[in-house]
């Protein structure tokens, strides 16, 4: 249970915070030309069962939901808020924690549209 809730503090709940404190700033900074966001990495864990990938699944899950709901209330007042999932990107609690973590990345690099991965 205490992986669940640290991979929701870390993934989901976290983006409240920063979206909370970053609020004034974001606000302040909007012109007409150029408007401030707000960009979440998130995975194809959220919506796929990716073996080994654990927790992060609905915690990622978690994090594309809060992101459609702070789009909705933030979009009226000119600030973006978006999700990219770039792949599998090794960080360190990526390669220390997803089991077979660099055949993901291979299968994702031969299968991707540039051939590459993500460094």
């Amino acid at each position: 249970a205490n992986d669940f809730s640290v991979a929701h503090a870390v993934s989901s709940y976290s983006l409240i915070a920063l979206a909370r404190a970053a609020l004034p700033r974001l606000v302040e900074s909007e012109c007409d030309d150029w408007s401030p966001g707000i960009t979440a990495l998130t995975y194809l864990g959220s919506t796929r069962a990716i073996p080994a990938y654990g927790v992060m699944g609905p915690a990622k899950a978690s994090l594309e939901a809060v992101v459609r709901g702070l789009a909705a209330e933030l979009g009226r007042t000119g600030i973006r808020v978006n999700a990219v999932s770039p792949g599998p990107i090794a960080t360190v609690s990526a390669r220390g924690g997803i089991r077979n973590f660099h055949k993901m990345k291979g299968r994702v690099k031969e299968g991707g549209m540039t051939g590459r991965d993500v460094k």
